[in-house]
């Protein structure tokens, strides 16, 4: 949707969020579309989340919720996710993976796929092939179990959640 605002053309973009704490869907606008370089909600049982629009997205970080899928083929400036500790099916890990956006191997991009640390995780790991897929674009694929250290699939700066 365009609008005109003070006489400059503006193009509102839409986030769509679901949650089960607010117990209704929520549109979140943004006035302009670059203003949106990175976007958090961690922890509120969040159910869906449509950042499709959101295509100036760089950090996406969206742990502790309890998504079952995720799309983020839209967002080609995407190099940091999370979406560890929700309800996301080993299907839709690999989807997640295989829509990452191509990364340099100067500019390598990082998600984490899983984080049990506490034990409230209930994503599935993706297959290895879906991990390949993304390492093959340049992205380290992270996750931790329990008591162990994190783990990489490629080398990274840091294992360290955000």
């Amino acid at each position: 949707m365009v609008r005109r605002l003070n006489k400059l053309k503006v193009q509102r973009i839409e986030i769509y969020v679901k949650s089960k704490l607010l117990g209704k869907e929520v549109k979140i606008y943004a006035p302009y579309a670059n203003s949106i370089s990175e976007f958090s909600i961690y922890n509120q049982k969040l159910t869906s989340v449509d950042v499709r629009n959101a295509v100036e997205l760089e950090e996406l970080d969206l742990a502790s919720n309890e998504l079952s899928s995720l799309d983020v083929s839209k967002n080609t400036k995407l190099d940091y996710l999370d979406f560890s500790e929700n309800k996301i099916k080993q299907s839709a890990s690999n989807a997640i993976l295989n829509a990452l956006p191509k990364r340099t191997n100067d500019d390598k991009g990082e998600v984490w796929v899983f984080y049990n640390k506490d034990g409230r995780e209930q994503n599935e790991m993706p297959n290895q092939q879906a991990i390949d897929a993304a390492m093959a674009k340049f992205w380290s694929v992270n996750h931790q179990g329990g008591d162990e250290k994190s783990t990489s699939t490629s080398p990274k700066k840091s294992l360290e959640r955000k």
